[in-house]
C-alpha cells in the first residue's frame, strides 16, 4: 500500500507515456519520460523511507521495529520493482513484466531456503532482500540498454509539469483504490471481532481468484489499448475492449461457479474454522463477477486521459465504503461488509 503512494502514480504514467510517445513518434518525449520518472519516484520512494527508517522505527515497540526497517530498506525497491512491470507491459511485454516477481523471485527463495535450510523469519526476509536488490539490478541494466538502443543521437526532452498532472491523480485513484479493497477488512475487525476479520479476509482472498484473470487481461491489453487510443483508432478500441471484456467473463463465470458450488471446500484450506464463511465467500465472489462483466475499466480510463475521473470515481467510492461499512458491520457484521463491497 504504501508502496503505491510512493511511486506518485508515476509507473501507471510511464506505462502510458509508453505506448502513446511511440505510436506519436514522440521519441525525444519518451527517453526523458523514461529516465526522469523513475528518478523522481525512487526519490520519493527513498524519502518516505527515510521517514519510516528514522522517525518511525524508534517510536514503536522493539519488537515491530525491525519490521519497520526492513519496510523501510524494501520500500524503494518495491517502487523500482513498480516501474519494472510497467514499463514492460508499455512496450508489450507482458511475460516479462510478470515472470521476475511473481515466478523467479518466489522459485528463487524457496530455493534458498530449501537449500540453506534458513529456519527463521528475519534470514528469511535477508534473502528476499538480496534476491530483489538483484533482480533491480537486473532491471537496471536492461533499462540502460533499452534506452540506449532505442535513443541513440537523440536528446530527450523534459516535460515535467504534464507528467506531473498525469501521475498524480493516478496516485490518489490507486489510494482510492486501495482503500475499496482493504476498508472492509479492517472495520470488521475494528468493529466486530479479530475472528470474524480473519474469516472475512479469508474469504476475501478465494472472491479475488476471478480478478487474477482480470488483471492479466489488463496486462495483455494495455500496450494496444494506448497505442489505439493516441493513434485516433477509436473504433478499434472500441472492438478490443469488447473482445477482452468478452473473453474475461467467459473465463471468469467457470471460477465463479466453482466457488460457488465448492465455497466450504475452498475456505477449508485456510484450516477447519474457516468453513463458516460461504455465504461471505458467495457475496464478495458475486461481487467480482461484476468486476469482471465490468471489464478493465479502470485501466482503459488511465491510458486514454480519464486519471482525473477515475481518481474522482475512486475517492467518492471509498468515501462510501468507509461510510456505509460503519453503518452496516455494527449491524449486520461481516455479512454487512461483504454485501457493501
Amino acid at each position: 500500500a504504501i508502496a503505491s503512494f510512493a511511486a506518485l502514480g508515476m509507473p501507471t504514467a510511464l506505462m502510458r507515456f509508453i505506448g502513446q510517445y511511440q505510436e506519436q513518434d514522440r521519441l525525444p518525449d519518451l527517453k526523458g519520460a523514461l529516465i526522469q520518472l523513475p528518478i523522481l519516484s525512487m526519490l520519493a520512494a527513498a524519502a518516505i523511507a527515510a521517514f519510516l527508517g528514522l522517525i518511525v522505527a524508534p517510536l514503536v515497540q522493539t519488537d515491530t521495529r525491525q519490521g519497520v526497517v526492513f519496510a523501510a530498506v524494501l520500500l524503494p525497491l518495491f517502487v523500482l520493482e513498480r516501474i519494472r512491470r510497467n514499463v514492460y507491459k508499455g512496450f508489450g511485454k507482458p511475460l516479462a513484466s510478470v515472470i521476475p516477481d511473481e515466478i523467479l523471485r518466489p522459485v528463487l527463495l524457496a530455493g534458498t531456503v530449501l537449500s540453506i535450510g534458513i529456519s527463521s523469519g528475519e534470514s528469511a526476509l535477508q534473502y528476499y532482500l538480496l534476491i530483489t536488490l538483484a533482480l533491480a539490478a537486473l532491471y537496471l541494466a536492461w533499462m540502460q540498454r533499452q534506452v540506449r538502443s532505442l535513443f541513440v543521437d537523440r536528446t530527450a526532452k523534459y516535460l515535467t509539469r504534464d507528467w506531473l498532472s498525469i501521475s498524480l491523480p493516478l496516485a490518489m485513484g490507486g489510494v482510492g483504490y486501495l482503500l475499496m479493497n482493504r476498508t472492509d477488512v479492517i472495520m470488521v475487525g475494528a468493529l466486530q471481532d479479530m475472528n470474524g476479520a480473519g474469516m472475512y479476509a479469508a474469504a476475501s482472498r478465494v472472491a479475488m481468484l476471478s480478478q487474477v484473470i482480470l488483471t492479466t487481461a489488463g496486462i495483455m491489453i494495455v500496450r494496444n489499448v494506448t497505442a489505439a487510443f493516441h493513434g485516433g483508432r477509436i473504433d478499434e478500441l472500441r472492438a478490443l475492449i469488447s473482445t477482452v471484456r468478452l473473453w474475461i467473463v467467459s473465463l471468469s463465470l467457470p471460477v465463479y461457479l466453482v466457488i460457488m458450488v465448492f465455497s466450504s471446500q475452498l475456505l477449508s484450506l485456510f484450516g477447519a474454522g474457516f468453513t463458516g464463511g460461504e455465504t461471505l465467500l458467495r457475496i464478495l465472489a458475486s461481487g467480482q463477477l461484476i468486476n469482471a462483466i465490468a471489464g478493465p475499466v479502470g485501466l482503459v480510463l488511465s491510458m486514454i486521459g480519464g486519471q482525473r475521473i477515475l481518481a474522482v470515481i475512486m475517492a467518492v467510492g471509498a468515501a462510501l465504503n468507509i461510510a456505509l461499512n460503519a453503518w452496516a458491520v455494527p449491524r449486520w457484521g461481516a455479512v454487512g461488509a461483504a454485501t457493501v463491497s
